[in-house]
This record gives structure tokens, sequence and C-alpha cells, in this order.
């Protein structure tokens, strides 16, 4: 796509990690943390991985 670039998606996890307003958790079954759906579209199923990372974004709007 014209004006896109390409972002190596670790280096852009570790910067969103260290920037204000953001909150970082690692996630998963046998983890701390965990995400529990609340909605659902459609009657989905929301399927994640047994480990992964969650990153809390504040919105300034």
């Amino acid at each position: 796509m014209k004006g896109m670039i390409k972002v190596n998606t670790t280096k852009l996890v570790e910067d969103l990690k260290k920037k204000e307003g953001v909150q970082y958790f690692e996630g998963g079954l046998y983890e701390n943390y965990e995400i529990k759906v609340k909605y659902t579209a459609r009657n989905k199923e929301l399927l994640l991985p047994k480990k992964y990372q969650i990153l809390i974004v504040e919105r300034n709007d």
C-alpha cells in the first residue's frame, strides 16, 4: 500500500511498553492475567493462545 512502511512487531511492542498511558501484562492459561470476554459479536468465541501479551493503551479523546 502506498505510504505504508514495514514495522518490526517486536520492536513496536517494546517501544509501546515504555510509553506513558500504556500498561503491559503477560497473559495466558498459566499466567497471572487472562482476558475474559464481556461481549461477543454474533456469538463467536474469542480463541486465545495459551500464552500472550496484553497491551492496554489509554485513550485521550
